[in-house]
């Protein structure tokens, strides 16, 4: 899959792409509407359980597919949490750990063409388990955290049309 994804890119970018978002932790892996699957189900998850380890297969990927688009003059915005799998870290700690795993990827990757959107829709209720995402104190901090240990432009995605005044004085884009 990501060799097809990289061949696909410049074709993309004829027609206009400029950027993908890429998840660590992968997102919304079947349809909606056919089969539904239970989410929890599925371990899409590369972090070890305290977020210290991050499997090489998955950072494997990545670089090649950072590299990929940067080859064709596209950026990758990197998610790093989806909900699914944020749920299997052991607690905040481990999350916070986490984090820093994937910042220290990325910032050891010499990426230029890397921005991270730290949580998918963050402020859903099925991030409750980790308040660090879930509230706008938390996402705030937590984006100031990954801005130093990456060294690139940070964000988060809210759900629908939500608005956090503090995680958007946070952010480097909305």
């Amino acid at each position: 899959n990501t060799d097809a994804l990289i061949a696909a890119l410049p074709e993309w970018y004829a027609y206009g792409l400029r950027a993908i978002t890429v998840g660590f932790q992968g997102g919304w892996p079947v349809t909606m509407f056919e089969n539904p699957v239970d989410m929890e189900r599925i371990d899409n998850n590369p972090f070890g359980t305290d977020g210290k380890t991050l499997d090489a297969a998955y950072v494997a990927r990545m670089d090649r597919l950072i590299r990929g688009a940067d080859e064709v003059g596209m950026a990758v915005i990197v998610n790093i949490f989806y909900w699914a799998q944020a749920k299997r870290f052991r607690d905040g700690k481990a999350l916070v750990d986490a984090l820093h795993t994937a910042c220290d990827f990325i910032r050891a990757g010499g990426y230029t063409n890397v921005m991270i959107d730290l949580a998918n829709e963050y402020c859903i209720r099925l991030f409750e388990a980790h308040p660090l995402v879930n509230s706008e104190e938390g996402m705030a901090h937590l984006i100031e955290l990954a801005k130093t240990w990456s060294g690139v432009p940070v964000g988060a995605s809210a759900a629908d049309a939500t608005v956090h005044p503090q995680v958007i004085a946070a952010s480097d884009y909305v």
